[in-house]
């Protein structure tokens, strides 16, 4: 047979080691590539799935306590624990938080339960949920997630020292004949509140009413005397201040006294109160950003009839705003 001498020969050796291993990497790698996309876009479909029942849930009228309880549990189940602690926590349903729905419409059994996957809110989270508490003027959803415990850290630091219970602050709102005039109550008690202000120098406590954060502010930082004032949080609108009492209970009676006295501050101003933010007093003259008494030391007394044996302060704040 004859062969063709003028065809290319063929090489008999192998291809080199370099050229298989950067072959297989390659497709190794790519394989690795797919197989993580698929993850990651089936991840993101459980997402999706489960921010939308929790959407219902906070947003439907019609579902039973039982119902919300078990859905929102087999959503729990559906994702990691951390995966699903962050996802309740990000403005992913119209710009806000699922827990920020659930406070505005209502939706107590939710919040609730949902906020038990939470161990700590996150900073934006909080904030989400004190504009919430705002929007649908909610004190107890307030203090019920303690949204205002990060509000003064010193004091806070200081009732964790002493082993100080929270303090018990309830509002009570209503309405009367003329619609252009609001009023609320707040009764507050300051728990060992002689032993914190010494420690502190302060305290403050916070408050929601007429869809706007308050704050009371006790403060000790001049020797000659201690101060108690109340002004609107940062994050409230301005209100239209028409008058205000501030009462301190009395304990026992004053030397000579037979009647418990309480202790009573009036403010008969009526102005605009706005957040320290928007205060410019050199613009406008009927706006102020606080209202408050000084008095001298006497509260802070070991006899004080103004406070309990353990040094609790028991006071009420009525006010009328429009």
């Amino acid at each position: 047979m004859a062969l063709d001498n003028s065809a290319s020969p063929v090489s008999d050796t192998p291809p080199s080691y370099d050229a298989i291993n950067t072959s297989v990497s390659t497709d190794s790698t790519r394989c690795k590539r797919s197989v993580f996309s698929f993850l990651q876009s089936k991840q993101k479909h459980r997402q999706a799935l489960v921010l939308s029942r929790i959407h219902e849930i906070v947003s439907s009228p019609d579902l039973n306590v039982s119902s919300v309880l078990s859905n929102i549990k087999s959503c729990a189940a559906a994702l990691p624990t951390a995966e699903f602690s962050n996802l309740l926590q990000k403005r992913n349903i119209k710009s806000h938080t699922a827990l920020y729905w659930a406070i505005v419409n209502h939706r107590r059994e939710a919040l609730l339960e949902l906020v038990k996957f939470i161990p700590k809110f996150s900073r934006a989270c909080s904030a989400d949920l004190r504009l919430a508490c705002v929007t649908a003027s909610d004190h107890d959803s307030f203090m019920l997630l303690n949204l205002g415990d990060n509000f003064d850290s010193k004091d806070k630091s200081s009732r964790r020292m002493l082993g100080c219970p929270r303090d018990d602050i309830q509002v009570y709102e209503w309405d009367t004949a003329d619609r252009s005039k609001n009023h609320f109550y707040v009764h507050i008690v300051c728990r060992m509140f002689q032993k914190r202000l010494h420690i502190a120098r302060k305290v403050e406590v916070e408050f929601v009413a007429q869809g706007r954060i308050w704050v009371l502010h006790f403060d000790m930082t001049q020797k000659e005397y201690w101060s108690f004032e109340y002004h609107l949080s940062n994050d409230s609108s301005p209100v239209y201040h028409q008058d205000a009492i501030f009462e301190i209970e009395a304990h026992k009676p004053l030397p000579g006294s037979d009647t418990l006295q309480p202790l009573c501050f009036y403010s008969g101003e009526s102005c605009k109160l706005v957040p320290a933010k928007l205060f410019y007093p050199l613009l406008f003259s009927d706006i102020i950003d606080r209202v408050g008494w000084r008095l001298n030391e006497w509260l802070m007394h070991d006899n004080s009839s103004y406070v309990d044996c353990h040094g609790t302060l028991t006071a009420g704040l009525t006010m009328t705003v429009r």
